[in-house]
């Protein structure tokens, strides 16, 4: 994998510690661009930057805590609405994750947790130690340690894959109603692999 930028939008933690913004890694190949999290103040993050939102092909969400999805509503409101998004878009995550992102919705935009996006919106699940696609992305997740106090699922690692592949997943609004309840499980970190520049933003 050649010629990969990556950019950090966001590394502080859900209090946004010495000025620190919300947690999103946005990482851009030659087969496409994925977030790393989407945290409340990325797209904030991703305009200061100049990197257009809807340039991103894929969302991949560690765990369902507020500072690492909670940016998502903000995102595909203004996709729906301020910007005429078309291209698709697919979001990834732990069981539950399009029920969660539909109650994000409801919660700040009342009404909005069934609206049908007037771009193609897949979410895909993905389970511990089974690679997803995700976009242009490969995603494999795995256990580790959010705190000292318990163990939690996330993951810990992904590697870009063809440009041609589409997930296999369920589509279509942004709530589904069959979808499992939310897990708010949780992980550390994500290293990206054989990054050729690293590009770090002032957060």
């Amino acid at each position: 994998m050649s010629g990969v930028e990556i950019r950090f939008l966001g590394t502080g933690d859900a209090f946004g510690s010495g000025g620190r913004l919300h947690t999103s890694t946005f990482i851009r190949s030659a087969c496409g661009d994925v977030l790393v999290d989407c945290g409340p103040s990325t797209l904030a993050s991703l305009r200061r930057d100049a990197l257009d939102p809807n340039t991103v092909d894929a969302i991949v969400l560690t765990h369902l805590h507020g500072d690492h999805f909670g940016g998502l509503p903000f995102l595909l409101m203004d996709a729906h609405y301020a910007t005429g998004r078309m291209r698709p878009l697919v979001i990834a995550g732990p069981p539950g994750v399009a029920d969660a992102v539909a109650r994000a919705l409801d919660v700040l935009f009342p009404g909005s947790g069934r609206l049908e996006p007037r771009f193609p919106v897949t979410y895909v699940e993905w389970r511990e130690r089974e690679a997803v696609a995700a976009g242009p992305a490969d995603v494999t997740p795995f256990q580790v340690r959010h705190s000292t106090t318990r163990r939690v699922s996330g993951c810990a690692s992904r590697r870009a894959a063809a440009c041609s592949r589409s997930p296999v997943t369920r589509s279509g609004p942004m709530r589904s109603s069959t979808s499992p309840p939310a897990q708010t499980s949780s992980c550390a970190s994500v290293p990206a692999t054989r990054a050729r520049r690293l590009i770090t933003s002032t957060t």
